[in-house]
C-alpha cells in the first residue's frame, strides 16, 4: 500500500488573501448592482426568483472554491484514505485468519506434547567414555606387542595394531545396535548379529594365539586361554560399553519427534510475531494517514465554508443596498427565497 506523492492542502495565509480580495471586490460590484437595478425598481415585487442577479456572484464564487480544492486536493486524499483502509482491512483479515490458523496448530502440537520438553543433546557418559577408551588403550596396546614379536619397525606394529583394535571396535559397535534392536523389538537381524559376534571372536581367538607365542619366547609362559578370556573380556566389555552409548531407536524416535513437535511451535510462534509486528506497523500507518486526511478534509471544509460566508454576505448587500436606494419601498418575493448552495465540479477537488 504505497502512498501517492501530494501536495497537500493547508491553511495558508497567503491564499486567505486572495480570497478576502476576490470576496470584497464581489462585494464592490454587488452594491453597484444592487444600486443600478433599485432605480428601475428590479428584481420587480413580484419576481420569485434571485438568480438573474446574483447569478454571476454565485459562479465567480464557485470558481474561486474550485481553485482553493484543486490547491488542497480533497477528493484525491479521500479517495486514498478510503483505498489505504480497504487494503488495512483486508490485510487484517488476512493476518488474524493466519494467526488463527498458526494458533490452533501450536495448540494441537502442545496437546500432543502434553508438558514434554525439549530434549537436550544427549551426552556421553563421561565415565563409560573413559573405561571404554582405557580398553581400547589396552587392547591396541597388546595388540601392537604381539604384531612387533614378528620384527619390524615399533611404528609398524603400533600400526597394525590401531587397525586391528578398530576393527574390533567397529564390530563391536555394530553388534551393540543390533542388540539395541532385540531389546525394542523393533528387528530381530540375528544373522548379522552373529556375523558381527564371529568375526570378532576369530579376531580374538588369532590375537590369542599371536600373544602366547610372546609369552613362550619369555621367561613366564602363559597359555593361550588365558589370552583368549582376556580377549573375551574385551569384546564383551566393549559392546556392553557400546549399548550404553547407543541411544535406543525407540528413545531416538520419540526424542526426534518431540523435538520436531517443539521446532514447528517455535517457527509458528515466531511467524505469528511477524505477523504482530505487520500489523502494528500497518496501524501506526494507517494512523498516519488517517491524521492526514481529516487534517485536508477540515481545511476543504473550512475553506469551503469561509467562501460560502462571503458568497451568502455578497448577495445579503446585493438585498440590503437594492432596498435601500429602490424607489417603490416595497420588498420582492424573491428576497425571502432562500440563497442558492454552490455547486463545485467533483473533477475541480482532485
Amino acid at each position: 500500500m504505497s502512498k501517492d506523492t501530494i501536495t497537500y492542502g493547508s491553511f495558508d495565509p497567503e491564499q486567505d488573501k486572495q480570497i478576502l480580495e476576490a470576496a470584497n471586490t464581489l462585494k464592490r460590484e454587488a452594491k453597484k448592482d444592487a444600486a443600478f437595478f433599485a432605480k428601475k425598481n428590479r428584481p420587480t415585487l413580484t419576481e420569485t426568483s434571485l438568480a438573474p442577479y446574483i447569478g454571476r456572484y454565485k459562479t465567480s464564487y464557485e470558481e474561486v472554491l474550485a481553485k482553493e480544492l484543486g490547491r488542497i486536493k480533497p477528493a484525491m486524499q479521500e479517495a486514498q484514505f478510503i483505498r489505504f483502509k480497504e487494503d488495512k482491512q483486508k490485510h487484517d483479515q488476512e493476518t488474524d485468519a493466519a494467526n488463527e490458523k498458526l494458533e490452533h496448530e501450536n495448540n494441537v502440537d502442545r496437546r500432543t506434547l502434553d508438558g514434554k520438553p525439549k530434549p537436550k543433546v544427549r551426552k556421553r557418559n563421561p565415565l563409560l567414555l573413559a573405561l571404554l577408551g582405557i580398553v581400547y588403550l589396552g587392547e591396541w596396546y597388546f595388540n601392537s606387542l604381539a604384531f612387533a614379536f614378528f620384527g619390524g619397525s615399533m611404528l609398524g606394529a603400533y600400526l597394525i595394531g590401531a587397525t586391528v583394535t578398530l576393527i574390533e571396535a567397529a564390530l563391536a559397535y555394530a553388534a551393540a545396535k543390533n542388540i539395541s534392536k532385540f531389546e525394542e523389538g523393533t528387528g530381530k537381524p540375528y544373522l548379522q548379529t552373529a556375523l558381527y559376534v564371529g568375526a570378532n571372536l576369530g579376531i580374538v581367538i588369532a590375537m590369542s594365539v599371536l600373544r602366547s607365542n610372546i609369552s613362550d619366547t619369555s621367561s613366564i609362559e602363559t597359555p593361550a586361554w588365558v589370552f583368549f578370556l582376556v580377549n573375551i573380556a574385551f569384546l564383551f566389555g566393549s559392546i556392553v560399553f557400546s549399548r550404553q552409548l547407543i541411544p535406543s531407536q525407540k528413545e531416538n524416535e520419540m526424542d526426534c519427534a518431540t523435538s520436531e513437535l517443539h521446532t514447528r511451535i517455535e517457527q509458528r510462534e515466531a511467524e505469528i510475531k511477524r505477523l504482530a509486528g505487520e500489523k502494528e506497523k500497518l496501524a501506526a500507518q494507517f494512523a498516519e494517514e488517517e491524521k492526514t486526511y481529516l487534517h485536508v478534509m477540515t481545511v476543504a471544509n473550512v475553506t469551503a465554508e469561509r467562501i460560502d460566508a462571503h458568497y451568502r454576505e455578497t448577495v445579503e448587500i446585493f438585498k440590503t443596498e437594492n432596498l435601500a436606494t429602490r424607489g417603490d419601498l416595497g420588498t420582492p418575493v424573491c428576497f425571502f427565497e432562500a440563497i442558492p448552495s454552490l455547486t463545485i465540479p467533483k473533477s475541480s477537488q482532485s
